[in-house]
């Protein structure tokens, strides 16, 4: 008994006497220029905690927990690497950390989408060679309870460590890099394949009213989960089978291997990736938000328009540094094969727009990079790129353009309709005759009417006696080469009525 007892008191101290950082902090990590940066971590209750950086010393005294929390002072942007320390009954050193401006990159596949499979990516990874853009990769945890610590490991880019990078977010960098000359950090924390349900607090779920029928779908799941279990092991059995007749006879085989159902602490949890994957990141000094999800949201975009602003709301609540910037990507064009309507992603593109109703956001249109059998568009450096020139305009103060066409008005004669857009400098289109464009009546049959451009506006000639309740632009899945302005940015599509999404 004795001998048990010293074990457990050995091992009590091997896990609280040594100070520990959040795993955030390591060599090469990159702090928030030009406001106080937090550093927390791990100690004994009622230790004494101080932190070094740059000539400048904070300290503070770990709680009941064991949790502590100092902040460091605002500070410039500086590429020279300097030393971190921390000294409490240890002391800890971290290396070559740089200040600079550190985006939070996050949402489903097309985010987490790595320069290695991106286009022309040889010749990206050729050029990698700045190790002041560096990523942190949080590894993939699901949990029902915020954690207070994630795994991760921050690397500087190099021709090796780049491609594996988020793709949008280093090419987002290399745009803001290039124009300001500060070090910019990227904090990787994706998912594909996830809704935005996934990635909000239980607290901020439970003020929507789409909550219940996020619970109720979860629930369902759960409980379908040991049937589908079972007769997944039927269906692999069965594949496992074929493939073992099939080379034998030395046959081709090529039918995939069937996926198991996800059920109990899977991706699929409400909350669960915001609980494993973004708390453990708050309240990490950030310059903003980099968003790119909705591909999984598509049958519900009711539920999207609600969930995005409370979203967005929660996030900057949780990291308490403002309105901070938060910028998006609106759906790319995609012919999704299950949707008979072939409307879906039009809705959902539509749910993402509310979130410019809240300050320090903007959209950025992708639809001319979507391609009609593939939703992962390869050609992720457009969009770093205009994510940067939204940043570049919003955040950094830069006269530039971001933003495509955005009607503005429409205009009646007695010959037919005017469409007035703004940021259409320029206007024009790819094809000719303009496509797009969709008139219905009181049947609320849509029909693509002819189209053509005057300066910046759109002109419908409609034959004599048409009646045009509903105008609509773009609102399919899957549109091929919209309208764009002088500076390239693609219009957006939109409607002018209220009328409920087909199901």
């Amino acid at each position: 008994m004795r001998v048990c007892a010293f074990v457990c008191l050995l091992t009590a101290a091997a896990l609280h006497a040594d100070v520990r950082l959040a795993p955030l902090f390591q060599d090469h990590a990159v702090l928030q220029r030009g406001k106080p940066v937090p550093v927390w971590g791990l100690a004994d209750p009622g230790e004494a905690v101080m932190v070094e950086f740059k000539g400048r010393s904070v300290s503070a005294t770990a709680d009941a927990d064991g949790r502590w929390r100092v902040r460091l002072p605002a500070m410039e942007a500086d590429a020279k690497g300097a030393r971190l320390v921390v000294r409490g009954k240890n002391r800890l050193t971290l290396d070559d950390i740089v200040v600079g401006d550190v985006w939070l990159c996050s949402g489903q596949s097309n985010m987490e989408w790595t320069v290695e499979n991106s286009t022309q990516a040889g010749e990206e990874i050729a050029s990698a060679t700045n190790p002041l853009i560096r990523e942190f990769k949080i590894v993939r945890a699901v949990s029902e309870k915020p954690l207070f610590e994630g795994k991760g490991q921050w690397r500087p880019c190099s021709k090796k460590s780049v491609r594996k990078f988020t793709a949008v977010g280093y090419f987002f960098a290399r745009e803001i890099y290039e124009n300001l000359k500060v070090p910019v950090g990227l904090i990787n924390s994706t998912w594909g394949g996830t809704r935005i349900e996934f990635w909000m607090s239980s607290e901020a779920l439970a003020s929507t009213k789409a909550n219940a029928g996020i619970q109720a779908r979860w629930i369902n799941r759960l409980n379908s989960y040991p049937g589908a279990y079972k007769k997944w092991e039927i269906d692999n059995a069965r594949w496992e089978q074929e493939q073992r007749l099939a080379s034998r006879q030395g046959t081709a085989f090529t039918a995939r291997r069937p996926l198991p159902p996800e059920g109990p602490g899977s991706r699929n949890m409400p909350s669960g990736l915001y609980n494993g994957m973004i708390n453990p990141l708050v309240p990490y000094g950030l310059a903003g938000v980099l968003w790119w999800q909705g591909e999984h949201s598509t049958d519900r975009p009711d539920w999207y328009q609600e969930l995005f602003p409370v979203m967005i709301k929660q996030w900057r609540a949780a990291f308490g540094q403002g309105d901070l910037p938060f910028y998006y990507v609106q759906l790319a064009s995609y012919e999704a094969g299950n949707d008979k309507t072939r409307q879906q992603w039009a809705f959902l593109r539509e749910a993402q727009m509310v979130g410019r109703n809240l300050p320090n956001t903007g959209m950025v249109v992708s639809l001319d990079i979507g391609k009609e059998r593939d939703i992962h568009p390869p050609d992720k450096q457009v969009i770093g790129r205009r994510l940067a020139c939204a940043a570049l305009a919003k955040t950094y103060g830069k006269t530039m353009q971001w933003e495509g066409p955005r009607m503005e008005r429409i205009g009646r004669n007695p010959r037919g309709i005017r469409i007035i857009f703004k940021n259409a400098e320029g206007l024009a289109c790819l094809d000719e005759p303009v496509r797009g464009f969709e008139i219905a009546g009181a049947d609320h049959v849509f029909r693509e009417v002819p189209a053509r451009i005057d300066g910046d506006s759109v002109l419908l000639d409609l034959p004599q006696g048409t009646v045009a309740e509903a105008v609509r632009y773009c609102w399919w899945n899957f549109t091929a080469r919209p309208m764009h302005n002088a500076a390239g940015f693609p219009a957006e599509p939109f409607r002018t009525d209220k009328w409920p999404m087909p199901r």
